[in-house]
């Protein structure tokens, strides 16, 4: 699981710095990410982690703004892609 929180310093170095809060509120982001992918977890599980994960972006967008959101995401989208 380090590996992944170690995404968000990559994106950063990329766009505005975010605040410590934000880097947390990020990395638990994709934490529940790949748990809801990965877990093995029954429906109910995963529908209440989802429901956590939507919270958590929530949070993010209000405390960034959401255009600041966005474009840390297509940040991360972009450098994260396969080679064409």
């Amino acid at each position: 699981m380090a590996g992944r929180s170690s995404v968000a310093i990559l994106i950063q170095t990329k766009i505005k710095r975010m605040t410590n809060y934000q880097m947390g509120l990020f990395s638990k982001m994709i934490d529940l990410n790949w748990e809801i992918d990965n877990g093995g977890y029954n429906q109910v599980v995963k529908n209440a982690l989802t429901e956590y994960y939507c919270t958590v972006r929530e949070e993010l967008i209000d405390d960034m703004g959401a255009a600041e959101f966005k474009e840390y995401m297509r940040m991360g989208r972009e450098m994260f892609a396969p080679a064409e």
